[in-house]
């Protein structure tokens, strides 16, 4: 992301955004739900990795609140989305059991 917001073109939010949701967030949820009982220090790597990438996309500073990226680019925080996921999966399971 990095080098695509660096680029003399600079991209723009919504193109970093885009990047970050598909190849970055992706591969986060792929098996959250597995990971979701790991222990707090893995899940707060992957919070670092995510207020990262909504800085470059946002081109904000290092200091700025995970909370104020996160509203400003609308995405949940990701034990939300975990939880999320937990919940979609049990509806899933109790709906198809018989």
């Amino acid at each position: 992301m990095r080098a695509v917001a660096g680029n003399s073109r600079e991209a723009s939010k919504k193109a970093l955004l885009t990047i970050y949701r598909s190849l970055i967030r992706s591969v986060i949820d792929y098996g959250a739900i597995a990971y979701n009982s790991a222990s707090e220090s893995i899940k707060h790597r992957l919070d670092v990795i995510q207020n990262k990438a909504l800085r470059i996309a946002c081109g904000s500073f290092c200091s700025t609140a995970a909370a104020a990226l996160q509203i400003e680019t609308g995405d949940m925080p990701l034990a939300l989305r975990r939880r999320k996921q937990e919940i979609k999966y049990v509806v899933k399971v109790k709906a198809t059991e018989k």
